[in-house]
Formats: structure tokens, sequence, C-alpha cells
């Protein structure tokens, strides 16, 4: 039986602090993946103003234990645009996987690479196999602040992580990301490619069965320890998502036969993506934000009842809402400024 191929993409961006501590890292894993997979790791350092380029090639070319890594710099920047290069022009026309990999995450186990794959190549059904997300503050969740308490409970409990895809580490099918393409500027690019997946393209009704992951195997991020850059980094997820929403409601008025090649002009020009959002923004109804970003939190408790029978966990709610409002606010702001595409 022919071996199957793993290409990996670290995705760094200003990452000189972190570069080499994940190249190290992912070495421990090659060696796990490597007794079953063709592996090459690919560092994207992508319009970094920093030494994250230089770092990692002096550590790539040290020792021969790093003979899988191969660095790709990139001049411009972008995530979605990275994305693009690495499935199309960089990683192995042969490769039967391709794993996307922030460079400021921690692996858990050594062989979390292995048992990501090992998942999607066990079920046919499965099209992606996503890393659990865990904040780093969970880690010591019993000596918290307030702050950090309410920093904790932000954003990723409102939704099912499983049947998500978080761009920090997953793994999917190789034939099916290099039949997509990323248009130029996504502030929240793995939104966007979870819902292409799912909608086999917007040309079905969602089908999150091919969406799995497994609480065993997670990884650690670093949270935002301030109000202030959590309030910029909800900002850009609401932004990004209003984007995303405003491209499937264009692309639907659009011949299905035509979306891909839509897509595909939006994944070359970077311009095209302003202009869509020129001739959709503002909508009558909600102006740039939809309403259902303001009410997500307020909604996920109603329809949980049990998780408001304490008064801290009114408190919670309330003061959720009143950050959701603030996001809202200056997201609705930001994207009636025009600062939208390429907010990453």
């Amino acid at each position: 039986m022919c071996q199957k191929i793993v290409d990996i993409g670290v995705f760094a961006h200003n990452e000189e602090n972190n570069i080499c501590r994940i190249i190290e890292e992912l070495a421990k894993q090659n060696e796990c993946l490597s007794n079953k997979y063709s592996v090459r790791i690919f560092i994207l350092a992508n319009g970094c103003t920093d030494n994250t380029a230089k770092n990692a090639s002096e550590l790539i070319n040290s020792d021969a234990f790093y003979e899988s890594f191969e660095l790709i710099n990139c001049e411009q920047g972008g995530k979605s645009r990275t994305w693009n290069k690495f499935v199309h022009n960089i990683s192995r026309n042969e490769a039967t996987h391709l794993i996307f990999c922030d460079s400021d995450i921690w692996f858990t186990i050594s062989n979390i690479l292995l048992e990501l794959c090992e998942k999607l190549s066990n079920n046919q059904k499965l099209s992606v196999v996503t890393s659990k997300p865990i904040k780093d503050l969970q880690l010591n969740s019993e000596n918290l602040s307030i702050i950090e308490k309410l920093i904790l409970s932000s954003g990723g409990s409102l939704t099912n992580w499983k049947k998500s895809i978080c761009g920090q580490l997953y793994v999917t099918r190789a034939n099916i990301a290099k039949s997509m393409y990323l248009p130029i500027g996504l502030p929240v690019e793995d939104g966007f490619v979870r819902a292409m997946i799912a909608t086999k393209s917007l040309t079905q009704m969602e089908d999150l069965s091919q969406f799995d992951g497994d609480d065993e195997y997670f990884h650690i991020y670093s949270s935002e320890k301030s109000i202030t850059k959590l309030i910029e980094h909800q900002v850009r997820i609401v932004i990004g998502s209003s984007i995303n929403a405003c491209i499937y409601t264009y692309l639907r008025k659009q011949n299905p036969l035509e979306r891909n090649l839509l897509i595909q002009q939006m994944a070359e020009d970077e311009d095209t993506l302003k202009i869509i959002l020129k001739n959709n923004f503002p909508d009558w109804r909600f102006g740039w934000v939809p309403w259902s970003f303001l009410f997500k939190r307020v909604n996920y408790s109603l329809n949980n009842p049990k998780k408001l029978l304490s008064f801290r966990a009114v408190f919670v709610l309330l003061a959720g809402f009143g950050f959701d409002l603030i996001v809202y606010l200056v997201a609705q702001y930001r994207m009636a400024k025009g600062k939208g595409v390429g907010y990453w």
C-alpha cells in the first residue's frame, strides 16, 4: 500500500519569540508521524518585519534533525493569502493530508499530530479533524482574578468546537483543500474553510458530520491578558465573521457553476473582495454587523436555562453582554470606516 503523505504548514507572522520553540516541538512530533507517513514541514514566514525567518533558518540548518523542514519566506502577509500559497503552490501534489498549524501554540502530547491524522485516515466520512483549543488560563482556573475569569468565559464556550475548525491546529484531506481557494484579506479564514467544506462550496445543505475532534487531543494557546486586547481580538473575529456572511450571501446569488471561479478571482485579486463589500454593505437591517453576533451569548444562555440558576451566572451573563455590546459597536464603526479586509 502506498505511504500516505502529510505536509504541514506552520503560519508565522512576526513570531521571532516562538518560532524556534514550535520548530523544536514539531521535530518531536515528526518522530511519531514519520513512522507511518512521509512528512514535510513548511515554515511559512509571511509578511514578517522581525527575525522570524532568520531564527527559523538558523535552527533548521543547524542539524540534520530538521531535514524534513523547509523555510518559505513570503514577503506578502495575510493568512488567507498564505493559506492559498501553501495549499496550491507549496504542498506536494501527491499529499494526502494537510495540517495547518499556528506558530504560537503549545502541543500537549508528543504524538498529537499523528493522532489527528489517524482519526482522519480511519474514518472516510470525515473531511476535517481539529484539535481542541484550550486557553492557558484554564490551566490555573482556581486562582484567577475577576478580569481573567471574564476573559476565560468569553468566546469559545458558545460553540461546539468539534463541529467547527480551529485555525490554530487542524488536519484535512489534501484533495479537499486543493479544491478550494480563500479570498485575500479574510480576517477569519477558518470559518470560511468550514463553510465551504460543510456545504461543498454552498451547493448543498450544511453537513457537520464531516467534522470531528477528540477531547483527549488538545493544544494550548495564550489568552489575551487584558480586556482591551480581548476586545481587539473579538472585534477581529466579529468583523471577519460579518465579511464571511456577506461573501456567502453574495455567492448564493450567483450562478452555482460560477461560484468557484468567483472565489478564485477573490484569491487572485485583492481588490475584488473590497468591491463586493462596498457594493453589499451596509445592509439596511443591521448595518455592517448582523445582530446575531450581539445576541449570541444571550441566546445561548436562554437555550440553556440551567446555566442561569445562580446570581453569579446572571452577573457573568450581563457582564458578557456588556462586553459583546462594546465589541459590536467597535466592529460596526471599524467596518463603516472601511477597515475590514486584511484585518488579520
